[in-house]
């Protein structure tokens, strides 16, 4: 009688273990770039053959875990300069908030001065991590890291369920070929991304 009922408590114990990591799959949410939309934009500028602008996503996250979005930003011309004015980007999240955008390089420990603007000279490309003010907190060193991610838990998981939007606006410079004046065209590109639920039968095979 006696190991029956530590039969039976063990398989409750299984059971609970199993149903806890399911309700856990049903946390994971992925992120789409609506590159279709960045396209249409860079058509209407003209600016298709001149920039190209890509981010880099896992196949799924918990709401802790997205901290930061990678970006990829190539100037595809032969002569002129892009430039990324980081100071004006900002993100703007599920309710229409907008926050100051920080380009995330060693060392960084003051954000109450301006960021530098990125510099890609003629058919040279930009890798950045970036991340929101309000996710940054610093250390004992004085130094700041990414502490918080980009959204909140419930903001982020309620804004899967209804595969909500926010953005990400990205000022860019394009410049002529001068000499002692520089010339250019100021350009505000808003980036897209979607945010759903991650299918369960994805989240299972999920390495992290």
């Amino acid at each position: 009688m006696f190991g029956l009922l530590i039969f039976v408590v063990y398989w409750i114990i299984v059971a609970l273990v199993f149903y806890q990591m399911w309700l856990d799959l049903d946390e994971f949410v992925s992120v789409d770039f609506d590159s279709a939309a960045l396209s249409e934009q860079l058509d209407r500028q003209n600016l298709q053959e001149a920039i190209a602008i890509s981010f880099k996503f896992k196949d799924c996250y918990k709401s802790e875990q997205l901290k930061t979005l990678s970006i990829t930003v190539r100037n595809q011309t032969d002569v002129r300069t892009i430039y990324v004015n980081w100071e004006r980007c900002n993100l703007t999240d599920f309710k229409g908030i907008s926050q100051r955008i920080v380009r995330l390089v060693p060392g960084i420990s003051d954000l109450s001065q301006g960021q530098t603007y990125s510099l890609l000279a003629p058919s040279q490309g930009l890798e950045a991590e970036l991340t929101i003010e309000s996710a940054m907190k610093s250390t004992e060193s004085e130094e700041l890291i990414v502490a918080s991610p980009l959204f909140s838990k419930s903001s982020l998981l309620g804004a899967a369920k209804e595969e909500k939007r926010f953005m990400v606006r990205l000022v860019i410079e394009v410049a002529e070929p001068t000499v002692g004046v520089r010339v250019g065209s100021l350009h505000a590109l808003l980036c897209h991304f979607i945010v759903s639920k991650t299918p369960k039968r994805r989240t299972m095979y999920w390495g992290g």
